[in-house]
């Protein structure tokens, strides 16, 4: 039942595994193979976070983003909202999920581990909430431009986040050939 949760936490095509896993097959991989620390997720069903951590081979996370590709960060705390947005950026040539964030604590430190070109953040979110954690993320060395996602289209959440620097706002009900548009997200370098 565990195993399963954090099976589906996963991508397509990662392996993942557990913190106990973890410390347990460490010293025993192979040359050429590595654990990479996702960070804390809330799996269904369980009272308490897990760390998860990818299992990598010869370097190459399916993190790893081809020379020119935009790099994005997701930080949502509805899960159906991170894996659609993350699976419309997925298919996009040009556009490379990095990684997902559940919560604005957790995008404050993937954006600094991971160096995204942009971060779609949610505004409402529990722990650091995304007004907090666009302010956090920005000023960062290298900051990466926040693209606010939000329900409404105006409202006192966006007008903050603006004022906080974030470079514009999407509505979570965006059409996916806008999402995907590099000229929509402010994204030039």
């Amino acid at each position: 039942h565990h195993g399963a949760r954090i099976g589906a936490a996963g991508q397509g095509g990662q392996v993942l595994l557990s913190s106990i896993t973890a410390r347990l097959v460490a010293h025993q991989l192979p040359a050429g193979v590595e654990l990479r620390d996702i960070g804390e997720r809330s799996l269904r069903d369980l009272d308490t976070p897990e760390r998860l951590f990818e299992l990598v081979i010869d370097g190459d996370a399916g993190s790893a983003a081809r020379p020119g590709e935009i790099r994005v960060l997701i930080a949502d705390d509805q899960a159906l909202v991170r894996s659609g947005f993350g699976m419309i950026l997925e298919t996009a040539k040009g556009l490379h999920l990095v990684g997902e964030a559940a919560d604005g604590a957790e995008a404050v430190r993937l954006a600094e581990e991971l160096e995204p070109d942009v971060v779609l953040m949610d505004i409402r979110m529990p722990e650091l909430d995304g007004l907090e954690a666009t302010r956090r993320i920005l000023a960062l060395p290298n900051a990466p431009r926040v693209i606010v996602l939000t329900t409404f289209d105006m409202n006192e959440y966006v007008y903050e986040a603006m004022k906080a620097g974030a470079s514009g706002f999407l509505l979570k009900d965006v059409r996916p050939e806008l999402l995907i548009d590099p000229r929509v997200l402010c994204l030039a370098r």
